[in-house]
């Protein structure tokens, strides 16, 4: 469980240097993509939720 919660507050320090804008996907996806060296299917999750663009779209660009 304190994994999981570290996560989330390793999250959240990424949304927060961000706009909550489709425009932010990239950069926020390259982040994450950075700090734990692979995209899992919850950080796509919470991607798409924070920014509230469809999870089909996160799932396109992070697998382009």
């Amino acid at each position: 469980m304190e994994a999981v919660a570290t996560t989330e507050a390793e999250l959240d320090e990424i949304f927060e240097k961000y706009p909550v804008s489709p425009e932010s996907l990239i950069a926020i996806l390259q982040e994450i993509q950075e700090k734990f060296h692979y995209l899992s299917e919850d950080n796509i999750k919470a991607v798409a939720d924070r920014l509230n663009v469809p999870l089909g779209l996160v799932f396109s660009v992070a697998n382009f």
